[in-house]
């Protein structure tokens, strides 16, 4: 798992700082990256988290529950990078097509 950390010359890591591009995506203050694992991120939260790395071939009790710890450590953005073979598997459960 990614996350950002406070540094000195930043307001908060992955901070919205109330601007917006063209687009309207919002604009993110300065901050460094740091990898966590699940387990050691347990209990603690970031603006933005990177859940990296994703690939089982069922969605068992303990990947569950590993896949829930580490999707709620996010406030306001996460991101997953999964394998094909796992998001077939999060897209069945979910009953999307593939």
């Amino acid at each position: 798992m990614i996350r950002a950390e406070k540094t000195d010359d930043a307001p908060h890591p992955a901070t919205i700082i109330n601007e917006y591009d063209l687009l309207g995506h919002p604009q993110y203050s300065d901050g460094k990256v740091l990898l966590e694992t699940v387990y050691r991120f347990k209990g603690q939260a970031a603006p933005a988290i990177i859940f990296a790395e994703l690939d089982f071939e069922t969605l068992d009790d303990k990947t569950l529950r590993k896949l829930f710890v580490g999707m709620t450590r996010a406030r306001l953005k996460l991101i997953l990078v999964v394998s094909e073979r796992a998001a077939k598997v999060l897209f069945n459960a979910l009953g999307e097509d593939n």
